[in-house]
């Protein structure tokens, strides 16, 4: 009987995990993300996570941001507190993107034209040129909720 109990807990807690996801932005969520390394955002647009930042800050939309320069799959940039802040999507299922990934996770930083910005990751968006941002602490509690 405790062996039978004990497979239902495991079972449920199992179905519980799988269902309740990560952010909330890909089925699967962390648990998925576990298992295939591709993080449970990489789905997400760069749009939205642009939208989420633009309602919970006080940041202006600037422009698009060329991604070639990062490897990434694209890029956005915002204004906030008179600074500009740099946003790159990457698709982590492309092994080359998966890699430029971690090396930023790593590092902290990633390298434009030669030049060190850092940088902070979430899932498969990085955030450039934040740290000498006045808004800095919110900038980065955003970010890292979305």
């Amino acid at each position: 009987m405790k062996h039978a109990l004990s497979a239902f807990a495991a079972a449920l807690l199992l179905v519980f995990l799988v269902s309740c996801g990560g952010s909330g932005h890909s089925s699967g969520g962390w648990f998925t993300s576990l298992f295939t390394g591709v993080p449970a955002n990489n789905d997400v647009p760069i749009e939205e996570l642009v939208k989420y930042i633009l309602t919970k800050t006080d940041a202006q939309p600037c422009c698009d941001m060329e991604p070639g320069p990062v490897h990434a799959e694209s890029g956005f940039s915002v204004f906030l507190a008179g600074k500009q802040v740099v946003f790159y999507k990457y698709d982590a299922n492309k092994k080359k993107m998966r890699k430029k990934l971690d090396y930023i996770r790593k590092n902290k930083c990633v390298y434009i034209v030669g030049n060190r910005f850092p940088a902070r990751v979430n899932g498969s968006f990085v955030m450039v040129d934040h740290e000498i941002n006045p808004e800095k602490d919110k900038l980065i509690r955003v970010f890292d909720e979305f």
